[in-house]
């Protein structure tokens, strides 16, 4: 079997734009299987980070003591998009 698999999703959009932008992420493989088994596609990675900061206004800009009054919180998110197949041959 020859597969593709493809995760299309809505990007950020763009001033001037008629539409957001699309990402996509592809794998294309061939896999030798049986009738009725399964087999699993894997490798589509998509790793998120997030860094953000928040604290009372005017006190966290203060220099040396700002940061009494402000949280910095660092995040990062990893998925992986796996895809099963059985192949059945109809007859």
């Amino acid at each position: 079997m020859k597969i593709r698999v493809s995760k299309n999703a809505p990007g950020e959009t763009r001033p001037g734009a008629s539409g957001p932008s699309i990402l996509k992420k592809e794998a294309t493989t061939n896999v030798l299987v049986k009738d009725g088994e399964t087999t699993v596609i894997g490798g589509i990675y998509e790793v998120t980070n997030t860094d953000s900061i928040s604290g009372i206004p005017y006190l966290m800009d203060i220099p040396f003591l700002g940061w009494l009054f402000k949280t910095t919180t660092k995040r990062e998110d990893t998925s992986e998009l796996l895809v099963f197949l059985t192949r059945r041959i109809i007859k």
